[in-house]
């Protein structure tokens, strides 16, 4: 979350992981200016990304990592964590339920990789 560049997916990421709502939670902090992308990030992939990280809200290091200080003993760093639970089958199939729809995708690709025989369902984020 301290780099400009991928700050905003670092804070979604903290996000899918702790379950927390950065606005909600006053995790957030302003935007502020852009680095300006290399040549090699200004390719087609890059910006359909890049349209749907700008639309993320902008991550506070010091409010995340205080959070992190005070919670971080709920996590063990031995298991997988989605929306603040342990990644098992119940769990995920509740995040299916009630989880936004960025939670939802990443539900149904750990569902596919804990039973890779069953099939995907289709929660397209994009």
């Amino acid at each position: 979350m301290e780099s400009r560049t991928t700050a905003q997916v670092a804070g979604e990421s903290f996000s899918l992981l702790t379950g927390l709502d950065l606005v909600d939670n006053h995790l957030d902090e302003e935007s502020p200016q852009r680095d300006e992308p290399s040549s090699v990030e200004k390719s087609e992939i890059y910006n359909e990304y890049r349209n749907y990280e700008e639309l993320l809200p902008w991550p506070s290091v010091e409010k995340g990592t205080a959070w992190w200080a005070d919670n971080s003993a709920m996590f063990h760093g031995d298991k997988g964590y989605l929306a603040g639970s342990e990644i098992t089958l119940e769990n995920l199939n509740e995040v299916l339920k009630i989880g936004t729809q960025t939670q939802r995708y990443a539900a149904t690709l750990e569902l596919a990789r804990i039973k890779p025989n069953d099939s995907v369902i289709d929660t397209q984020v994009f």
